[in-house]
């Protein structure tokens, strides 16, 4: 990097971002320094404009103590036309004090500071201004140092006086024109909020020349210095995430770069300065602090430079989530006119063009509801000297600058600029040449309150179904899901399931003392006499893949993980340079078997080394294996068979049951002992008596069955659906639903704030406000399919659930219970909306509609012309808006419409709060409102929409697909957005405005209210 490098600000993640101001030097230092042969500094200006535009407030006016009213750039002081002061310069030692409360949109009352934009030009000799509040003593700092007759600006907080005025200080021996642009306000009062600024009157917090802050010496080149700013000079010790500092650079021996950052975190590879020899640069910029209560300082250039720093403010840490709130972001270039790529791609911005930036929507700046960013722009190889102006896209130029440039040099400038509706800012060339332009976001202020949100509360217990066992005894068996749910059998009943880890797709208990399961994903829990540890077990697994699990004793075990071996020790697992199959059965620590795909096999005595590796069973392969001892072992071979191993070789296959029948390949296979083993069909098990096989024995089991035997006379075994079945020596007994498929939240329903039911498909929960109620059964049925899974509520007192995908029963609850109404035929409801206990509508994805009454259901009716309906609302019991494809459909309730085309996108969701109000959402970026007539359609901040809610024609909540995001809209356009990890898989319902429940398929919930 170079002493041309743009001066782009890219800060550590907890950074908060630059604003750009400048003070200077202090008034006799700076004279001392003009005197030396200093140039004035170069930084941007304004032109010379013959009025003054329309001053516009372009946020929600803030309200919270340190929030930032943006404001239209708007001219208050311009000495060369008598704007704001008589029509004449400045004189030397001359103040002038400017009005800025109750005009341009900043209120009479309640402000603390004001952003302005300051230039000084046309001066006849080189100095300084100061800035201050009007009637408090003038600091010894400087806001802008300025060379003859050159123009030169910065955007600078200056305090405002109890007469709403600010002070301008003419240090300079001669005269000197001043102009000044609003830009906005900060409320006053403490600052306490995420986000909110603290203004500060100016003091030095580093002088390298006075030794005050760091040594009495230039910082040499390569050099970082750090100096502490929380605790002193006004800024809080702790809660503080960024200061605003004016950072001198003076007597620089080379022309070079300063970069600023957050002392403890990474250099980043940018500049918050670009200096020449000789010459005074300052720049007003928000720098991040670190956990030690500093900034960090670094001189890139090739010679020494001396350093003075002032403190102007300070930012409160947190995510900002009120109107005006500040939030940081880590600055990426979006715009550089150098490059190849962009908006003018390589080709300098021509005299009088005009650019359009998009900035919403990147790099941490939300999509919508932000009403101004902080952008450091660049100008740089400008052929002319001039002007740049910048303003919100959308909306008229004003007649004001935000730089001023001179040809061939660089020159930057961190400016708070409006965004437009669009989300884009514009930047206008008025010089007569061509100039590049560079511009890095640095951070955004808050149009508008977001979302509040607390949460995630864990609901519901998540449970899988999907159950691995082992039996060391009668009396001890161990099962555990892939949610991490352990439960235990005791000879006479399964306990109530243990949160135990990560999750685990296998187990194994050599002992009723000793346990292991493991995780597809690479986690390991241990039971050691009575209780769970858990730990990640392989950092690069990279990615699920099926595991094979054996244990000897509580001192050997053999995992198998996609070929790669694994072996436990006692104290911990070391992988091993063996590759095998992808089935093992460990009887003892001395011996191991292993048998996988193609009918290979393979035997170990360490679990390290593995030899005889062969295929046993040609064309087969090789599901599961069971030893007892390294002298007898069974496999199963597809096609029905078996095969046996004696300790040296291997049997020819032997028939348990007829090839080609449903009962084929046998897996698992579970040996006792030489002469019980019990082989797994689809339906059925079969029974080796050590000499031949017996069976079928029917198992009313459906999929994948995980089984164990503690004897001959007790085997269990789960189905996918969590159901549970035991074996006597004879028969199957069965299901005992255990540990159904259930914790997934499926639906929410909020008639009231202080009242919502979320369901899982098998129990529900009602939320007070507050808290959440404990689960509710509903039904003792595993299936989470047929259980109630959706449910609409209209008071605390009434409402009616039903199943997703079947199911022959709804439940309507009364405040206290559910009652069952088995007067379903299995209906796939897409949709369900009720507005009274006696009127409910329920759609289904064949394009059906059915009434609930209070006490039964219609018989549906067909919704015409309709393809796969995805959603319904009702308003009234005479006004519904269901949603197919691409088409709505009124219900007045007796007749349906035909259909309305409304997006050529999948419409996904539509929610009614009126009669005359809907909101539909597609897949794509289209929002679609309904008037009570017809439909328009707005673009959307985002694409890929999961769920809308809207309580009334003013509020609606909706979050995307990848649920990251929850936007608002106001009624006139979609607003605000707040970052929630809500996962993909959830939905909303908001009783009021702002006030609003997310559930989803991690059993969490969350909770939002207005700030």
């Amino acid at each position: 990097m170079g002493a041309l490098m743009a001066a782009r600000i890219r800060l550590s993640w907890a950074a908060v971002t630059l604003l750009v101001s400048v003070t200077g030097i202090t008034a006799p230092q700076a004279q001392a320094a003009s005197r030396a042969g200093s140039p004035a500094l170069l930084a941007p200006g304004s032109p010379v404009a013959s009025g003054s535009p329309a001053l516009t407030a372009l946020n929600a006016a803030p309200s919270v103590a340190g929030a930032f009213g943006v404001l239209a750039s708007t001219r208050v002081l311009d000495t060369r036309s008598g704007i704001g002061a008589a029509k004449a310069p400045v004189a030397s030692g001359a103040t002038r004090a400017v009005k800025v409360t109750g005009v341009g949109g900043v209120p009479a009352t309640g402000v603390s500071a004001v952003v302005v934009n300051v230039v000084a030009t046309a001066a006849t000799k080189p100095g300084y201004l100061t800035g201050w509040a009007s009637g408090t003593t003038r600091p010894r700092t400087s806001i802008l140092n300025f060379a003859v007759a050159q123009p030169i600006a910065n955007e600078v907080v200056i305090p405002v006086g109890a007469d709403g005025k600010i002070a301008l200080y003419n240090g300079a021996p001669g005269t000197v024109h001043l102009v000044a642009d609003l830009a906005g306000y900060y409320r006053s009062g403490t600052p306490s909020t995420a986000g909110a600024f603290g203004v500060l009157r100016s003091s030095r917090v580093l002088d390298t020349r006075y030794g005050i802050g760091a040594a009495k010496t230039p910082v040499a080149s390569g050099a970082t210095l750090t100096v502490k700013v929380t605790g002193v000079g006004g800024v809080p010790a702790t809660g503080v995430s960024a200061v605003v500092v004016n950072v001198v650079a003076v007597s620089a021996t080379r022309s070079g770069w300063l970069t600023g950052w957050a002392s403890g975190a990474t250099r980043p590879d940018t500049s918050i300065i670009n200096f020449p020899t000789g010459q005074a640069i300052a720049n007003e910029v928000v720098l991040p602090v670190g956990a030690d209560g500093k900034i960090a300082l670094y001189n890139g250039g090739p010679g020494a430079v001396q350093v003075v720093a002032d403190l102007a403010g300070y930012y409160r840490s947190g995510a900002p989530s009120v109107p005006g709130a500040f939030g940081v972001v880590r600055p990426i270039r979006v715009l550089d006119t150098r490059l190849d790529s962009g908006a003018d791609q390589g080709r300098p911005l021509r005299a009088g063009a005009t650019l359009a930036v998009q900035v919403a929507g990147f790099h941490g700046v939300p999509t919508a509801g932000v009403s101004a960013v902080v952008v450091n722009v660049v100008t740089t190889a400008a052929t002319k000297p001039g002007y740049l102006t910048g303003w919100a896209n959308g909306t008229t130029r004003p007649r004001t600058s935000i730089i001023n440039f001179g040809a061939g040099r660089a020159i930057a400038n961190e400016v708070v600029l409006p965004v437009g509706a669009d989300g884009k800012i514009a930047l206008y060339n008025g010089a007569p040449g061509t100039v590049h332009v560079v511009v890095d976001p640095a951070g955004y202020y808050r149009s508008e309150a977001s979302l509040s949100w607390t949460g995630p509360h864990q609901v519901a217990h998540r449970q899988s179904g999907e159950v691995s066992v082992s039996c060391a005894a009668v009396n001890f068996c161990m099962a555990v899901d892939r949610f991490g749910n352990a439960l235990r059998w005791n000879g006479s009943a399964w306990s109530a399931p243990q949160l135990i880890g990560e999750g685990a797709d296998v187990i194994d208990c050599p002992t009723t003392t000793f346990c292991v399961a493991v995780s597809m994903s690479g986690y390991v829990a241990t039971f050691r006499s009575g209780n769970w540890t858990h730990a990640r077990l392989y950092d690069e697994f990279g990615f699920p893949a099926p595991v094979a699990l054996s244990c000897a004793s509580a001192t050997f075990c053999v995992l198998i993980w996609n070929g790669r071996v694994l072996v436990f020790n006692g104290s911990s697992w070391l992988e091993q340079t063996s590759r095998v199959p992808d089935a093992v059965s460990c009887p003892t620590n001395t011996f191991c078997v292993a048998v996988g795909p193609n009918g290979f096999a393979a035997h170990s005595t360490d679990g390290a080394t593995w030899t005889g590796y062969g295929q046993i069973a040609s064309g087969a392969d090789l599901h599961s294996v069971s030893c007892v001892s390294a002298q007898f072992c069974m496999a199963g071979v597809g096609n029905g068979k078996v095969t046996t191993f004696n300790g040296t070789t291997w049997s020819d296959p032997q028939t348990v049951v007829e090839a080609g029948g449903p009962n084929v390949p046998l897996d698992p296979i579970i040996c006792v002992s030489t002469t019980f083993c019990l082989a797994f069909g689809q339906s059925s098990t079969y029974v080796y008596d050590g000499n031949s096989w017996s069976g079928p024995s029917a198992l009313a089991a459906e999929g994948a069955v995980m089984a164990s035997c503690g004897s001959p006379t007790f085997c269990t075994a789960f189905a996918g659906d969590g159901d549970n079945y035991r074996f006597n020596g004879a028969a199957w007994s069965g299901p005992t639903p255990v540990l159904p498929y259930q914790g997934i939240l499926w639906s929410v329903s909020c008639p009231s704030i202080s009242f919502c039911m979320a369901a899982d498909g098998s129990n529900t929960y009602t939320f007070n406000g507050s808290a959440w109620s404990a689960p509710m059964q509903v039904t003792h049925d595993s299936d989470w399919n047929v259980g109630p899974a959706q449910v609409s509520c209209t008071s605390d007192s009434f409402c009616l659930a039903v199943p997703i995908n079947g199911g022959s029963s709804s439940w309507t609850w009364d405040g206290a219970h559910w009652t069952a109404h088995a007067d379903l035929t299995r209906r796939n409801f897409s949709g369900l909306s009720c507005v009274s206990p006696t009127f409910c509508l329920g759609v289904t994805h064949d394009n059906l509609a059915y009434t609930f009454n209070g006490t039964g259901w219609s018989a549906g009716s067909s919704v015409k012309d309709s393809n796969t309906l995805t959603s319904v609302s009702c308003a009234t019991t005479s006004f519904c808006m269901a949603t197919d494809y691409n088409s709505a459909f009124v219900f007045n309730g007796t007749t349906w419409s035909g259909a309305t085309h409304v997006s050529d996108a999948e419409l996904s969701v539509v929610s009614c709060p009126s009669t005359t109000f809907c909101m539909a959402l597609d897949d794509s970026e289209g929002s679609h409102i309904y008037n009570g007539t017809t439909w328009s359609s707005r673009q959307l901040p985002s694409w890929g929409w999961r769920d809308v809610s809207c309580s009334s024609s003013t509020f609606c909540a909706a979050f995307t697909v990848n649920g990251d995001e929850v936007f608002t809209f106001d009624g006139t356009s979609w607003g605000a957005s707040t970052p929630l990890d809500i996962s993909p898989f959830s939905v909303i319902s908001c009783a009021a405005a702002r006030t609003c429940v997310v559930v989803n398929q991690d059993g969490q919930a969350f909770y939002s209210s207005a700030p």
